[in-house]
């Protein structure tokens, strides 16, 4: 289940009210929005929610498959018109939202154990709890990894 409060997105909300419950997929990790959609993450189903918030109450528009079975997402980001999932089989996912209907359109390999990932600019950050790393991925073209450089490094000048 999610539990959204969205405000003006679906009418007044009073202050931290709960205001609907959403069924996804099970084991939901992460969760990110962007205009009027929210992207969930489902850990034990292997798949990505797409919520339309702008409906009430807000109702899943599809549900995308990424990763391995059994390696499921755990965070996601979105940048434009793509979302970036972090699988826990060493890869991210990336979902052309644009498309009709959404798919994931490319698998990048980064470290061990995905788990984070932002985005910033033309670049998203993967943090890899398994190796200790993080991935920064060029993403203003077609996505490619451009380095995983180990945590300690990154920021340092």
């Amino acid at each position: 289940m999610l539990a959204l409060t969205l405000g003006s997105a679906v009418g007044p909300a009073a202050t931290d009210t709960v205001i609907h419950t959403i069924p996804v997929d099970a084991g939901p990790r992460g969760v990110a929005i962007s205009g009027n959609r929210a992207y969930v993450t489902n850990n034990s189903s292997n798949t990505v929610s797409i919520i339309d918030t702008t409906t009430t109450p807000p109702a899943i528009i599809d549900t995308i498959s990424v990763g391995r079975p059994g390696t499921g997402p755990w965070g996601v980001a979105i940048i434009g018109t793509r979302a970036y999932v972090a699988n826990t089989d060493g890869t991210v996912s990336v979902i052309d939202s644009a498309a009709v209907p959404p798919a994931v359109t490319a698998t990048i390999q980064v470290g061990t154990y995905p788990a984070g990932v932002a985005t910033s600019g033309d670049y998203a950050y993967v943090t890899n709890f398994g190796s200790s790393t993080m991935s920064v991925i060029a993403i203003e073209q077609a996505p490619a990894l451009a380095g995983t450089p180990t945590v300690a490094v990154v920021g340092t000048p």
